[in-house]
């Protein structure tokens, strides 16, 4: 399929390349994966983020396996961070390690393009792109749940926008 050669060059790029919103150094390079899972477990949606690009870039100690990168990947961005939200609608996309289900990879990139946790402009560029990029294979009957699934996220979710919004 052409989306996925195209979305999976897109995606291994910018997974390697972290985004522009990275997690801090601490997060980022010196705590062991070990370290980092145990935090993720007990809820910090920045290491859940960073313990999943570790699992699908099998980076850190950790086998690549992006089964475990969609599962905290998913919590993350179930917690409002943009950046997991970018990465779980582009394995939704791929279908990489998960089925895919194109209803909730346009979910997640059209949540990821209008997060209002600090990603840059760019990256909110890419989120729609790739968003469009995925709608193009898509029925309108899809596109209309897709859009449906994000509108019901974001009201599900309203205190996470507000309480994101309100620290930057």
């Amino acid at each position: 399929m052409k989306i996925h050669t195209l979305l999976s060059s897109v995606t291994s790029l910018l997974l390697v390349a972290g985004l522009s919103v990275q997690a801090p150094s601490a997060l980022a390079s010196g705590t062991s994966s070990a370290d980092l899972e145990v935090l993720a477990e007990k809820g910090s949606a920045m290491a859940q983020r960073v313990v999943g690009k570790r699992y699908a870039l099998g980076v850190r100690g950790l086998e690549r396996d992006m089964k475990k990168a969609a599962y905290w990947l998913q919590k993350a961005a179930d917690r409002g961070d943009g950046e997991a939200q970018f990465m779980l609608g582009m394995i939704y996309s791929e279908g990489s390690g998960i089925p895919q289900d194109l209803v909730q990879a346009h979910m997640w990139l059209n949540l990821a393009g209008t997060s209002k946790q600090e990603v840059s402009q760019r990256n909110k560029a890419i989120a729609e792109h790739n968003r469009k990029a995925v709608e193009a294979n898509m029925t309108p009957q899809q596109i209309e749940a897709a859009e449906a699934l994000a509108r019901d996220w974001l009201a599900k979710h309203k205190e996470i926008n507000q309480t994101v919004a309100s620290n930057h």
